[in-house]
């Protein structure tokens, strides 16, 4: 049977212990959540640049995911309009605060040249949708892994205040217990006399 044990009841060293529980719980939330100011994340940025793409859509009346991958080669009324809006989406919302904006630029660069050639007649939509989605996989999982150890630098930062927090908590509770033995030795001093 656990009995319970009001805060005014447990002992200092056992309300350090609470408070140092609940500081550590807090430290770790704060590090796992966007800090205001902090640039937006992987899947917010991700989230805004698909938002970006579909207005690409609306705007120049082209959805590359409605048009036939093994159409013949050529491009589609608004396709070439909508591949510039679309590098403009990926430029705005997710090269800023990303891990590979190189690769991000390498990708544009890619898709310029494969959409070159399906203009010319020497590719296909079906070989250009392959080699941007094998791109685009390497790109996720380095952001991905960016976030990650992003995460983990925060927890590291706040593990090292709590630990600072946690160093000056005992040190207080070292000079308070010497305090109090002074003051106990004080007492028995004073009523020797």
């Amino acid at each position: 049977m656990a009995a319970n044990v009001s805060a005014e009841g447990a002992g200092p060293g056992r309300r350090r212990g609470a408070r140092a529980a609940a500081l550590l719980g807090l430290a770790l939330l704060a590090a796992c959540q966007t800090q205001p100011g902090a640039p937006p994340g992987y899947e917010q940025r991700l989230a805004a640049a698909q938002g970006a793409l579909a207005a690409c859509g609306r705007a120049h009346g082209y959805d590359p995911w409605r048009a036939a991958l093994d159409a013949p080669p050529g491009l589609a009324a608004g396709e070439r309009d909508w591949r510039g809006c679309a590098y403009a989406a990926l430029e705005q919302h997710l090269v800023p605060g990303s891990a590979v904006p190189d690769q991000y630029r390498a990708l544009v660069a890619e898709d310029r040249t494969l959409t070159d050639r399906i203009e010319a007649g020497e590719a296909t939509r079906a070989a250009r949708q392959s080699r941007i989605s094998e791109l685009f996989a390497l790109i996720d999982a380095n952001e991905r892994l960016g976030d990650m150890r992003a995460g983990q630098r925060q927890a590291e930062i706040a593990l090292k205040v709590l630990d600072r927090r946690q160093a000056e908590t005992a040190q207080r509770a070292r000079i308070d217990a010497h305090a109090f033995a002074a003051i106990d030795a004080a007492r028995r001093l004073a009523q020797q006399f």
